[in-house]
């Protein structure tokens, strides 16, 4: 019998198995094929019922992007504005094409990004985000691998970037960043990450101006004994300002609590102006007094002065205590139950001045550093024009109110000791203050005391220089100084020094003492010329 195509029945199937083949790969008989969305682009003349697949058939909103791209895949979206918000719970990069490319949320309500559940890996760049309660937000997600960068957050009522929630958080770096003018409420920061536990962070090359309470915040919130660990702050810039919510009450301020010592801690390069009450606050550091390394907490080469001001977040004057850096211990109270004390900090070649607290009406003062707790290490910093250039204190009750005291009141240290060394005390009203700590803790020698015959004291009979108040061991001192390189941060000392003869005019400065104090002070590889005759 024949088929109605004239062929056997035992041929039938292969000719169209054969027929089936040849369709296929003739394209004219094959099943469509959904393309792979590892790049979808969005742009303002698109439509969010285009594939996204290319930039002639553009998603019109960045949500939709998001939702099409697949996992690890990019969100292209072109110069334009955009309305929000945006949730990203996924691995992907959101690119825009700079600041032209904005984010807007128009009434300073919801939030412009939210990281969900499943976003780890992600990279955001070349972005705007404007007028959302924050910018770029998340609560109680487990982030990790998060890179920032090239991104504005700005003009938010509560803050720039915002992390919060007891789930720990790792491996977030901000990267050339801006977030100014994130005032109206009173949380008010640039980037705040509160209540978690909080490793490998980093900030840096980034700028964050006028925002109402902090620039950098990663604090504890409510809770305590979060950790810590692998921070850096580096390389950015942080002013306040004068009008309302524009002080910025602390340029950065950091918990630096790491139990198990196992973390790197810097903070370095950082140019702040402060029109409120710190430059840099470190609390509760558990550092272990090196200058690197696991375990270290170190505050180094950062540019703090004070502006105009002081000035509450609310505009109107400070009248509380000012510093440019303190670090700091906060109580139980403070820390809802645990007592967290501050060990180990390194504060070295730092710049800080200004710090006067020359509001009409204030009992309160303006200090330089500030340091309370155990085994911290001041050495290099250039200090100058403060009400107090540097002070140790313990046994305070951290009361906040403007108070006619002598401590700084937000420190609740019960005990301290410092080593603090080769600092230059210029014009301050007060050099050093060494409050309620024993003399054997207080290790004062080799600084400059902006005289060659050393602090002003009444342990000092002949001393001419920067006033010292309290015990300490301070002789030897330094008798010159002189900065190798006022363009840099701190205090440099010359390889070379001139030594030259005098009077015997005191007890403090005599011929023997002068040597004494250079060869006292020597530092590796320093020469000292001597003029003049010694006797």
């Amino acid at each position: 019998m024949k088929s109605v195509l004239g062929l056997s029945p035992k041929y039938y199937l292969t000719y169209f198995a054969a027929l089936a083949l040849i369709l296929s790969f003739s394209g004219l008989w094959s099943t469509p094929r959904v393309q792979a969305a590892s790049d979808i682009y969005v742009s303002p003349s698109g439509s969010d019922s285009n594939s996204g697949t290319s930039i002639d058939d553009a998603k019109l909103t960045i949500a939709a992007g998001v939702a099409a791209v697949d996992a690890g895949g990019t969100v292209h979206v072109a110069a334009g504005t955009y309305n929000g918000p945006v949730t990203i719970n996924k691995s992907l990069t959101l690119e825009g094409e700079g600041p032209n490319t904005i984010l807007d949320g128009v009434t300073k309500t919801g939030n412009g990004i939210t990281f969900a559940a499943g976003a780890t890996n992600v990279t955001i760049s070349k972005l705007k985000i404007i007028n959302f309660s924050v910018g770029v937000f998340s609560q109680n997600i487990a982030l990790d691998g998060i890179v920032i960068e090239e991104v504005e957050s700005s003009q938010n009522a509560s803050a720039g970037f915002a992390f919060a929630g007891s789930v720990p958080i790792q491996n977030i770096r901000f990267s050339n960043v801006i977030a100014n003018d994130n005032n109206l409420s009173g949380l008010g920061r640039g980037i705040m990450m509160q209540s978690m536990s909080k490793t490998n962070i980093t900030v840096e090359n980034s700028t964050f101006l006028r925002n109402r309470i902090a620039g950098i915040d990663l604090n504890d919130g409510p809770n305590s004994g979060f950790a810590a660990r692998n921070v850096r702050i580096s390389g950015n810039t942080v002013s306040g300002g004068t009008g309302l919510g524009e002080a910025t009450d602390s340029g950065i301020a950091l918990l630096a609590y790491d139990p198990d010592g196992i973390g790197e801690y810097l903070v370095s390069n950082n140019t702040i102006t402060v029109y409120g009450r710190y430059g840099i606050e470190i609390k509760n550091a558990k550092g272990n007094g090196a200058s690197s390394g696991p375990g270290s907490v170190v505050v180094t080469g950062n540019r703090v002065s004070k502006g105009g001001g002081p000035f509450t977040a609310t505009g109107t004057n400070e009248l509380r205590d000012i510093a440019g850096i303190a670090v700091i211990e906060r109580t139980a109270d403070a820390d809802n139950g645990v007592h967290l004390p501050t060990t180990g900090v390194v504060v070295t070649n730092n710049t800080v001045t200004g710090f006067k607290q020359d509001n009409p009406g204030s009992q309160s003062t303006g200090f330089g550093i500030v340091v309370g707790g155990l085994d911290h290490r001041v050495l290099n910093n250039s200090i100058s024009e403060n009400d107090v250039g540097i002070q140790l204190q313990q046994g305070h009750n951290q009361v906040q109110a403007d108070q006619n005291d002598e401590f700084f009141g937000r420190d609740y240290s019960q005990n301290t000791s410092a080593v603090v060394n080769y600092n230059q005390l210029v014009d301050n009203t007060l050099g050093l203050r060494s409050l309620n700590v024993a003399a054997n803790n207080a290790t004062l020698t080799c600084n400059w005391w902006n005289d060659q015959s050393g602090p002003s004291s009444s342990d000092n009979p002949g001393g001419l220089g920067q006033s010292l108040s309290g015990l300490g061991q301070f002789a030897p001192w330094m008798i010159h100084g002189e900065d190798a390189d006022p363009s840099s941060p701190g205090w440099q000392h010359p390889t070379s020094i001139q030594v030259t003869a005098g009077a015997d005019t005191s007890a403090a400065d005599n011929n023997y003492r002068r040597l004494a104090n250079a060869v006292g002070c020597a530092l590796s590889d320093q020469e000292f010329i001597l003029s003049g005759t010694f006797d």
